[in-house]
């Protein structure tokens, strides 16, 4: 019995999935495009975080790069500058 349930939730599991995955299919100008990949999907969001931080860190002046708050919660935590160079060597 708990195999034909299991059996029964991968089923159905599976045809949603391929239905989604219809669905995300995009008709534009009247050409289907297909839905995008994992790694389409991850190199989009990379690119918009680098382009994001890359703007933050040029609009940031020099003598700023040392700033960290120390009042309240935020005691210890890194400056800017550190925070730039985490998100570079992370990413």
């Amino acid at each position: 019995m708990k195999t034909a349930t299991g059996f029964l939730v991968v089923a159905v599991g599976l045809l949603v999935s391929g239905a989604t995955a219809l669905a995300q299919q995009a008709k534009i100008g009247g050409v289907i495009t297909p839905a995008p990949t994992v790694s389409s999907v991850m190199v989009t969001q990379s690119q918009i975080v680098w382009r994001e931080f890359l703007s933050a860190a040029k609009a940031m002046p020099e003598d700023k790069y040392n700033f960290a708050p120390t009042e309240g919660n935020f005691k210890g935590v890194r400056t800017f500058a550190q925070e730039v160079k985490h998100v570079a060597t992370v990413n």
